[in-house]
């Protein structure tokens, strides 16, 4: 987000931007309460854009889609959790009580990782033992202290929360990859919000997004663009 927003200040100068950056299951519970203050919201994922329409705060026909994911969905263990545990069959492992999958009802993250898991088989063994983690809470803190067995998260996540670091920290092992073919991809969404202080000037942002100089920015941000309008 900072990169698209210094990308959108360089192009429009005198031009402040203040991006508040959020978890997406977090954002959801902020965003209806700040429709004076914030004027666009930009969500990393459909499901996520859907309940903001239905809390009423950004009307359906301003919804834009900006981008598609590019981070794979992995499953991540604590350093020195359940031993054996080895591969993405291994979610059956009788070992295996308990396993982080964010709500797939609310979340695009955890929609897509039931999506893929029913497709390789693995979900009706793995549903008894889901456990939906609390939307503001720090996930892989609570893999590490033992609060889960396994997680799936999106490839990379453990940068935010390890001190920006690009490699799987020496806490967590990496157990694999859910197949990018058994799940649709994620589209991000922007829309300008309803109650928006500055309806001009949020709509001029989000058709930002959707130009050449913003689609480069979200490429250059490691996102992949949809197609010009």
């Amino acid at each position: 987000m900072l990169q698209i927003v210094s990308a959108y200040q360089s192009t429009h100068p005198g031009v402040e931007v203040q991006a508040l950056v959020e978890k997406p299951m977090a954002m959801l519970s902020k965003v209806p309460g700040a429709q004076g203050g914030a004027a666009v919201a930009i969500t990393t994922g459909e499901l996520e854009m859907q309940s903001l329409i239905a809390d009423g705060v950004v009307a359906p026909s301003d919804v834009e889609t900006i981008a598609l994911n590019t981070y794979g969905i992995v499953l991540l263990a604590a350093a020195d959790g359940v031993p054996g545990v080895e591969g993405l069959e291994d979610v059956a492992a009788p070992d295996v009580a308990r396993i982080y999958v964010e709500d797939p009802s609310k979340s695009s993250l955890g929609d897509r990782t039931e999506q893929s898991l029913r497709q390789l088989g693995l979900w009706e063994i793995a549903a008894p033992k889901v456990v939906h983690p609390q939307a503001d809470a720090m996930l892989l803190g609570g893999l590490v202290a033992g609060e889960a067995d396994l997680a799936f998260v999106f490839q990379g996540c453990w940068s935010d929360e390890s001190g920006g670091e690009s490699t799987v920290p020496k806490t967590l092992r990496l157990i694999g990859e859910l197949p990018p073919d058994t799940y649709r991809p994620i589209e991000y969404k922007a829309a300008p919000l309803s109650g928006a202080v500055e309806a001009g000037p949020a709509r001029e942002f989000v058709d930002f997004l959707l130009s050449p100089e913003g689609r480069e920015a979200l490429s250059e941000a490691g996102l992949k663009p949809t197609q010009s309008q």
